[in-house]
């Protein structure tokens, strides 16, 4: 309050005091103004005279001050006069009130003026909200009069139809659709369906100003004010052009999803980011034992399906929203060899922004493809040791043919003498090292090449048990399909491979049990799940009841000397593998601990059926041969042209041959060997045999030795030696050029054989 009378001054603050009023006071316009900038008010009372600065140019003032634009001034006037009035209003006063005063009425008229400046504040407030939020949705907003016209657009009205508000106030709304049509049909519609506080949704298509088309989503609410009178048309627009291009396209893939899935072998499935599922095809749902309708908008953990497939989805589903890129999971179900893999491929599906909207999900057994590669890598293990085992059975050969060949010197030079039992001990030894070293060669090289034929493996199968299985406790059971086709095979590796099958089946039931052996055609095709070529085979399966192999070395029980048994080489399995690889067929194993082993075997089965030949006992490995060289000793002395790289061999052979009353002129090479020859030529020594090493680590080897000695001299007698023996070479030496090959090591009584063998051919002159 300013007034420049004390006494009327304060007594109108008591008059408001005691009326619930805080009054802070003025003597002068200029106090008022200072106070006013400096503390908050409700109202302002000014007296109009006053010294200096007057209540007009006050009130003129505070209407100029950020806070004091709504707040109510009342103007205390003596004047009586309109013009007085005129001035109050004018310089911004809310009211005026004359003298005298009577302070019942100033506090009524202060207290009324306060209640409408808050009310006119609270009102100004929600008007600014209001328009806050008009020109921030993001729809367009239209509202019509009763007739359509229009009255009121907001700011995304322009964005949505590209016209101003001047282009379209007080024009019918019928000017946006694209069809007047359409909208004559809603203007009737609307006004017979749609009650007021109600609201209706329609799809509509829309012209812009470019005349452009749009689907627009339209919520129509007839409104009405507090009265509940109808005022007018609110229509509230939503362009979903894009949604629905959105909606179809999924849609669209939905329908070519299905169509795929339902031929599909695999399991299929679309999931949204939470892994809730959307669609699954036969195959899944056929899988988990339920119905298609039972996985929509569930998860895994809802259909309660067995760990683990309970949660992979949702986490698979996770990982794909977290990473924005596809997921492999891989799901292992059973036991050791029981195990069935599925492979899980999760792949995201994208809304236009980039954003993962879906999940497809696909799910495939890959048991078949994990079992070939395993194959494959124990197949690649055993091709690099068999290229170690066969260059260790090589350098081995050379190294017992020196040793057999400088015992049978010493022995012959101490005949009589108690040492010689300690030599025989010693030549048997070797014996077994040369047997050795031919296993190894076989794993190498599968053994020889096989010489197939039309082979009854029913009967072969059952004669070997007759002469393999020999502890009484152990009960064999054969079973054999019927009309069971031949195989293409060498009776006697098949021996060999059945044999070390039965022997190890045996020996794992000490003390009695049953070996099955089961036998039956099996036609492959190309996508086989062993990488056999397609064709027909005979399956020969052959189980024992004994402990079983642990499943952590089940995968190594082909490996070169690996064995569970105290006595053995650790080559017997490793052999079978190989000669049935050389066969074209395959070996495998399933075990598991307490459950016996079956070693399951694929033979590929004769192309041409054919009269199998008659009955006779299998090939049995062939006796040692004895020390007896009586009647191999010739009397005659021909003259040999030997050439062996390795000294202890060429000095041991030489010396085995000269007591039997030849010749031998020893080289260490292909160019000495030739050398050699041609030197006795011009010294007209005729030579009668030639021995040539077929490889040899410098230098000239026997193959270019012969071909050359074959242009000089074409009928020469030649003995190819080599540890190879499973090279084409000493599998064919007369396609080489060869008359006879003969396999490291060998022994004094062999060497003598073969050459009694060509001399009976009259190979080689009976006179030097």
């Amino acid at each position: 309050m300013a007034e420049d009378d004390a006494v009327l001054r304060k007594t109108i603050a008591l008059g408001l005091k005691g009326r619930g009023f805080a009054v802070a006071q003025a003597e002068t316009g200029d106090d008022a103004l200072d106070r006013f900038s400096s503390e908050e008010f409700d109202a302002v009372l000014l007296d109009a005279i006053m010294p200096r600065v007057d209540g007009f140019e006050v009130c003129r003032r505070l209407r100029r001050h950020d806070r004091g634009q709504g707040i109510p001034i009342l103007i205390i006037t003596g004047l009586d006069d309109s013009a007085a009035v005129k001035q109050a209003y004018d310089a911004g006063a809310t009211d005026f009130i004359p003298k005298p005063l009577r302070l019942g009425i100033l506090r009524e008229r202060l207290r009324g003026l306060i209640e409408a400046s808050l009310l006119e504040e609270r009102l100004r407030n929600k008007r600014l909200q209001f328009d806050a939020i008009f020109k921030s949705i993001p729809s367009a907003i239209i509202f019509c009069r009763l007739d359509q016209s229009i009255l009121l657009v907001n700011p995304a009205f322009s964005r949505h139809f590209g016209y101003r508000d001047a282009e379209v106030n007080n024009r019918k709304a019928g000017m946006l659709y694209d069809d007047d049509r359409v909208f004559r049909e809603h203007e009737v519609a609307w006004q017979q369906e749609i009650e007021p506080g109600r609201t209706a949704t329609y799809q509509v298509n829309y012209r812009r100003a470019d005349g452009s088309v749009f689907i627009g989503e339209t919520t129509v609410i007839l409104v009405t004010d507090e009265t509940g009178g109808v005022i007018g048309w609110l229509r509230i627009i939503e362009d979903i052009t894009q949604r629905l291009e959105r909606e179809r396209a999924i849609a669209e893939r939905t329908a070519e999803l299905q169509a795929v899935t339902e031929h599909a072998p695999e399991m299929v499935a679309r999931l949204d980011c939470r892994g809730r599922f959307l669609l699954v095809n036969r195959v899944l749902a056929d899988f988990f034992r339920r119905q298609i309708a039972e996985f929509e908008g569930r998860t895994g953990r809802e259909l309660q399906l067995d760990a683990p497939w309970d949660a992979l989805w949702e986490d698979a589903c996770r990982l794909v929203r977290e990473h924005g890129s596809r997921q492999i999971k891989e799901v292992a179900l059973g036991e050791e060899d029981r195990v069935q893999t599925f492979q899980a491929l999760f792949a995201p599906e994208r809304h236009e922004d980039g954003e993962v909207s879906t999940v497809i999900a696909f799910v495939r057994d890959v048991s078949a493809q994990k079992q070939v590669e395993r194959i494959r890598i124990q197949t690649d293990r055993l091709d690099t040791l068999g290229v170690l085992a066969g260059g260790v059975a090589h350098d081995f050969n050379n190294i017992i043919g020196a040793l057999i060949s400088s015992l049978a010197l010493i022995r012959e030079s101490i005949k009589d003498q108690p040492a010689s039992a300690y030599l025989d001990d010693c030549r048997a030894a070797l014996d077994q090292a040369r047997y050795l070293s031919r296993q190894l060669m076989t794993f190498s090289q599968g053994g020889e090449e096989p010489v197939t034929d039309a082979v009854d493996l029913q009967r072969l199968l059952k004669e070997t048990c007759q002469f393999t299985v020999r502890n009484r406790a152990v009960k064999v059971q054969h079973f054999c399909d019927e009309e069971l086709w031949p195989v293409e095979a060498d009776s006697g590796q098949l021996v060999q491979v059945i044999s070390n099958l039965l022997i190890n089946a045996e020996q794992a039931m000490a003390s009695g049990g049953k070996i099955e052996t089961r036998l039956g055609n099996v036609a492959l095709d190309a996508q086989n799940s062993l990488t056999l070529p397609s064709g027909r085979y005979v399956k020969m399966e052959i189980a024992d009841n004994g402990p079983g192999v642990p499943q952590e070395i089940v995968d190594r029980v082909f490996d070169p000397y690996f064995t569970t048994k105290r006595e053995g080489s650790g080559l017997g399995l490793a052999t079978t593998y190989a000669i049935m690889k050389r066969h074209g067929g395959l070996i495998s194993v399933r075990s598991a601990v307490g459950e016996g082993a079956t070693f399951v075997c694929y033979v590929p089965a004769a192309q041409k059926v054919q009269e199998v030949p008659p009955e006779s006992r299998p090939a049995e490995p062939p006796a040692a041969a004895g020390n007896s060289e009586a009647n191999l000793v010739r009397a005659d002395a021909p003259c040999v042209l030997l050439m062996e790289d390795q000294p202890i061999i060429r000095r041991g052979l030489a010396r085995l041959l000269a007591p039997a009353g030849y010749k031998v002129i020893p080289t260490a090479s292909g160019e000495e060997a030739i050398k050699a020859y041609e030197e006795a030529e011009r010294q007209g020594t005729s030579i009668d045999l030639v021995i040539l090493d077929m490889a040899v680590v410098e230098g000239m080897g026997g193959l270019e030795v012969i071909q050359y000695l074959r242009q000089r001299r074409a009928k020469l007698p030649a003995i190819v030696t080599s540890g190879l023996w499973d090279d084409p070479v000493m599998r064919e030496p007369e396609r080489f050029g060869f008359n006879a090959a003969l396999c490291k090591p060998y022994n004094k009584a062999e060497i003598l054989e073969i050459i009694g063998r060509l001399q009976a051919k009259n190979a080689i002159a009976s006179d030097s």
